[in-house]
């Protein structure tokens, strides 16, 4: 996401915090091999749909840059030592 780039990920796991079905990118069950073909031939044939999780995806990895999550978590043990 953070590098320009329409994604089609995994629907399993932690991912799913930031990856958003047709928000900022496309989910796919990882052993349906037919639906992730299918998906990433939709990204090549939809620009529009293309376009879209592109600009969404930079505004997702905007909120998770570096800086950001070092803040988070810097407040987080802040948090935890004051208890």
């Amino acid at each position: 996401m953070a590098c320009g780039v329409a994604t089609v990920l995994t629907c399993n796991g932690g991912i799913t915090e930031y990856a958003k079905h047709m928000h900022n990118c496309l989910l796919a069950d990882p052993l349906d091999v037919e639906d992730n073909v299918n998906k990433i031939i939709r990204l090549l044939e939809d620009e529009a749909l293309r376009t879209r999780l592109v600009a969404e995806g930079f505004k997702t990895a905007h909120y998770y840059d570096c800086q950001h999550e070092g803040e988070n978590t810097l407040n987080f043990l802040s948090e935890v030592m004051r208890s």
